[in-house]
């Protein structure tokens, strides 16, 4: 038994993040866990997603789940929201071996 998920698993379950606040732990619990967050911008913004702890697969979606940026961490993924709106951080294992503690946050 791995316990509750920590974070949600899809955009309508995301855990909500606030930009250039103090990053978020999160735990990838098994090789398909996948964990959501949630951050909203007012308008055309240049941020990123950081990332620290293991190889992470992260995706920043918008609010129809469209891919505007992906990459592998830990490490950093910098993109630019098209609009103001609701925007997705998507984190899972960079492959299924990976699991265990990460860190994420988005800034700008």
């Amino acid at each position: 038994d791995y316990g509750p998920d920590d974070h949600g698993d899809d955009r309508a379950s995301a855990t909500p993040l606030a930009i250039d606040a103090m990053p978020v732990a999160g735990e990838v619990q098994l090789g398909t866990d996948v964990d959501f967050f949630s951050f909203n911008v007012t308008s055309v913004l240049a941020l990123r997603v950081v990332t620290t702890g293991i190889g992470t697969s992260v995706q920043v979606q918008s609010s129809t789940g469209a891919v505007i940026a992906s990459g592998t961490g830990p490490g950093t993924l910098a993109f630019a929201a098209p609009s103001s709106g609701t925007y997705f951080v998507r984190v899972a294992a960079s492959v299924p071996s990976s699991i265990g503690a990460y860190t994420v946050t988005v800034g700008n």
